[in-house]
């Protein structure tokens, strides 16, 4: 099998996911309960075309060229 590197992807992605649930008790048999969540991402990609691949594609993978 012949495999040519044309291009280079990079990729990264964080996520950050939290949630809280307090609760205070009123009186016997009533409770106040409050939720909150969070998830949260973000992500970027990269992608550059190495000099063999026609037409070339310039991006920004981090390193230098």
């Amino acid at each position: 099998m012949i495999y040519f590197k044309l291009d280079k992807d990079v990729a990264t992605i964080n996520r950050l996911i939290g949630s809280i649930s307090p609760s205070v008790k009123i009186v016997k048999g009533l409770i106040y309960k409050v939720n909150f969540g969070i998830d949260y991402s973000t992500g970027t990609r990269n992608l550059q075309s190495l000099a063999s691949a026609t037409p070339a594609r310039l991006g920004s993978t981090g390193d230098d060229l």
